[in-house]
C-alpha cells in the first residue's frame, strides 16, 4: 500500500503539489510510516511524502454486506461468459497502428558522419567517426587515422548493433566511406536502410551537425586547457554531452538509454538529495522501479520532440515570405 501512495506520488507530483491529498484505506498506514523502528526503505518512503499535504482517512465498514451474501449463498447463476477478446479505445491516445510504431522506434535510426581533421594524436589519429542516436541523441565516437568502409562497419557493428540492436535507419552524407558496394551489401544482409543527404545541403543531417560542432568545441576547449592528446580528452567530453538534458527531449541521453540520471562528480563533493538518501538495501528496488516508467519517460520525450520540431518549422515559416510573379 505505502508502495503504491509513493509510486502514484511520483506520478502525479504537479497535482499532490497543487491540492490537498485525501488517501482512504483500512490499513494502518500513516502510523506504519510514522514508526522510526521500521525499515529504512519505508523511513525514505515517509520522508518523500512529508512534503505533500496527505490525510489519512479510514474506511467504514459495512455491516449490510454479510446479510447479502448469505442470500446469495443458495443462489446458483450460470456461467455465460464467452472467452473473447476485448478492445479498449482511449479518448485521446495515438492509434494502434501509430503507437506501436512510436514504442518500436527507440534507438532504430542514427546519424553518421566524420569530424576532423583534428591535430595528429597517437597512431596518427587524426578524424573523428561520430554515430548520433535520432531519438535519445545518444553519441558514439572513435578516433581513427583513416575513416574507410571496414572501419564504418566496425563502428555500426561493435557501437549500435551490440548495444542497441540492428538499427532500420542509417543517415549519412555521400561519400565513399558510407556509399561504397561492401558496405551497402551488407546494410542489406542486415535488413538496414541508407538514406543519404545532399552534397550541396549538409545542413539537412542537421542533428550530427549540431552535436559535431559541440563536439569539436569541447575538444578545442580540453587541448587549451591541458594541452595534451585530444583523444584522452575525447571521453569526458562525451561524458559532459550525455548527462546534460538537451532541448529538443528534456532530458539527458544517459537517462533516455538507462532510465536514471548519472551521479556526476559534483554530487560526490556537495551531496545531492539523491546522494544523502541513499540507502543500500532498497537501491535494487528502485532501479526495478525506474525500468518500470523508463518506458513513460521515453513516451514523454518522443512527444516533446515532435513539439520541438513543430515550434521549428512554424518558426522557419514566419521568416518566410510569400513572392507573386
Amino acid at each position: 500500500m505505502a508502495l503504491a501512495l509513493v509510486v502514484t506520488a511520483r506520478r502525479l507530483r504537479p497535482y499532490f503539489l497543487s491540492h490537498p491529498i485525501g488517501v482512504k484505506t483500512n490499513t494502518p498506514l500513516k502510523q506504519t510510516l510514522g514508526k522510526p523502528e521500521t525499515s529504512a526503505r519505508l523511513v525514505k518512503w515517509a520522508i518523500e511524502l512529508r512534503e505533500y499535504d496527505i490525510s489519512y482517512v479510514p474506511r467504514t465498514t459495512i455491516n449490510a454486506q454479510a446479510l447479502a451474501d448469505f442470500e446469495m449463498a443458495g443462489m446458483s447463476v450460470e456461467d455465460t461468459s464467452q472467452n473473447q477478446m476485448w478492445l479498449l479505445h482511449v479518448d485521446g491516445h495515438l492509434r494502434l497502428k501509430t503507437a506501436v510504431q512510436a514504442l518500436s522506434s527507440h534507438h532504430h535510426r542514427w546519424w553518421i558522419d566524420i569530424v576532423g581533421s583534428f591535430p595528429e594524436a597517437s597512431s596518427q589519429r587524426k578524424f573523428l567517426l561520430v554515430a548520433i542516436d535520432y531519438f535519445a541523441k545518444w553519441v558514439e565516437a572513435e578516433p581513427l587515422a583513416r575513416i574507410t568502409e571496414g572501419e564504418v562497419m566496425k563502428l555500426i557493428w561493435n557501437n549500435i548493433v551490440c548495444h542497441f540492436g540492428i538499427p532500420r535507419e542509417i543517415i549519412s552524407n555521400n561519400g565513399r566511406q558510407f556509399q561504397g558496394r561492401r558496405i551497402q551489401e551488407w546494410c542489406q544482409e542486415l535488413h538496414i536502410k541508407q538514406r543519404f543527404t545532399s552534397v550541396a545541403h549538409p545542413q539537412s543531417n542537421g542533428q550530427v551537425e549540431v552535436t559535431n560542432r559541440i563536439l569539436m568545441q569541447g575538444i578545442k576547449r580540453k587541448l587549451e586547457r591541458v594541452g595534451g592528446n585530444w583523444t584522452e580528452e575525447l571521453t569526458s567530453v562525451l561524458w559532459a554531452y550525455m548527462t546534460i538534458p538537451r532541448g529538443s527531449t528534456g532530458e539527458s541521453p544517459f537517462s533516455l538509454v538507462y532510465g536514471i540520471e548519472a551521479i556526476i562528480p559534483t554530487e560526490l563533493g556537495i551531496p545531492s538529495h539523491r546522494v544523502m538518501n541513499f540507502f543500500e538495501i532498497c537501491n535494487k528496488d528502485l532501479l526495478k522501479e525506474s525500468l518500470d516508467l523508463i518506458e513513460e519517460l521515453r513516451e514523454k520525450a518522443l512527444i516533446r520532440i515532435q513539439r520541438y520540431k513543430n515550434t521549428m518549422i512554424n518558426s522557419y515559416n514566419k521568416r518566410v515570405r510569400a513572392q507573386s510573379f
